[in-house]
């Protein structure tokens, strides 16, 4: 369903503490990079899930996501694959906002612990 016309009331929220979300410390352990990914870990998800988990540093970030327990497999598989596409593009933006390029490739890499290795994203001065 698609709405179209305007409302009589704010549609947006501009308190960003009323959003259900991971802190910072449970998507990444970068040092800094709290500015930056702060559009990622306020972006939607399936059921609010956030599944991404950011790792290396501000200049080659390497992208994650949680395997999903043996229950919840059939469920949220594809969904946080679509999730991570997200968490992607809120990223490249972010970067774009702040003035640099974001370069994202798909490498052989090792993920942390419980995670399955997505992306990696190589940042660049923008040009």
């Amino acid at each position: 369903m698609i709405a179209f016309g305007s409302t009589n009331e704010i549609v947006h929220r501009s308190d960003t503490s009323v959003f259900i979300r991971k802190s910072m410390s449970a998507i990444t352990q970068i040092e800094g990079a709290e500015e930056l990914l702060e559009p990622v870990r306020l972006a939607p998800s399936a059921s609010n899930s956030q599944p991404w988990y950011f790792s290396g540093d501000l200049q080659t970030i390497d992208v994650s996501r949680e395997k999903p327990g043996f229950l919840k497999a059939p469920i949220y598989e594809r969904m946080n694959q679509i999730d991570i596409g997200i968490a992607l593009c809120h990223l490249w933006l972010s970067f774009l906002h702040n003035g640099k390029k974001a370069v994202i490739s798909f490498p052989d890499a090792v993920p942390p612990d419980g995670h399955e290795y997505m992306a990696r994203v190589t940042v660049e001065d923008k040009v």
